[in-house]
């Protein structure tokens, strides 16, 4: 509910109307925004998708910080606060992401139109206005029965899944001298601190060393979640003995 009345503070709009004024769209855009609708939310994302005058759609995408009081406990509402600061390098990781993908292979991925990313612009929340994709879902097609708009036939099923795993070929195919998360950079190798909500899901002792980590240290990653681990089982087991 807060974050729905975030959207409407930001977006100028209820869920009764459809035709109101958004200057964050219409500053990006170049023109009028006519109306906008809520898509679908994750743990740590909004998704609207905006019609604008010409006809064109776009996507409107808000970050939030992991609700770790929601999901884990009123004991455990501090992490929201302190996962705030990460999530404007979390909205660019995911920019410079599909960036670096669009530019290294063929795989079909939205241009972002916009990126605000501090924490105290105009819409109150790091967000993205990217284009909006042409298609349907693939659950929507695959599982479609023959009576359905969308249904495909077998062969047609068979090219859907060859074109899946063309581009989960291609992405693994990508190589990095690092693990980490890419991150803007002028170096050929854009590699920077882990940004996964992971480093801080259902624990008081966020993750330390987010690296990156050289890639001849394959079990860096994994150290560095064991050495939190034992962070927080000695922190619980002092708690315990103290109680």
């Amino acid at each position: 509910m807060v974050r729905w009345l975030l959207a409407c503070k930001v977006f100028g709009f209820s869920h009764l109307a459809h035709r109101f004024h958004c200057p964050a769209i219409e500053a990006t855009m170049g023109e009028r925004c006519d109306q906008i609708e809520w898509v679908v939310e994750g743990g740590v994302s909004q998704m609207y998708l905006a019609c604008l005058e010409s006809g064109r759609e776009v996507l409107a995408r808000l970050k939030f910080p992991f609700p770790h009081g929601v999901l884990t406990g009123e004991a455990f509402a501090t992490e929201e606060d302190n996962d705030r600061p990460r999530v404007p390098y979390r909205i660019l990781v995911e920019h410079e992401t599909m960036r670096y993908v669009r530019t290294h292979t063929t795989v079909p991925v939205p241009e972002v139109y916009g990126l605000l990313t501090d924490l105290t612009n105009p819409v109150g929340t790091p967000c993205a206005l990217q284009e909006k994709l042409p298609g349907s879902s693939i659950d929507n097609v695959f599982y479609a029965t023959p009576e359905d708009v969308l249904y495909a036939t077998p062969a047609a099923r068979l090219s859907l899944v060859r074109s899946v795993g063309n581009a989960y070929g291609q992405l693994l195919a990508l190589r990095f001298d690092s693990f980490g998360s890419i991150s803007k950079s002028s170096g050929s190798q854009p590699i920077g601190p882990l940004t996964t909500p992971l480093c801080t899901i259902f624990r008081e002792h966020p993750l330390t060393d987010r690296g990156p980590w050289p890639e001849s240290d394959p079990l860096a990653p994994l150290t560095a979640l064991a050495v939190r681990e034992d962070l927080g089982s000695t922190a619980n087991l002092v708690a315990y003995s103290c109680a």
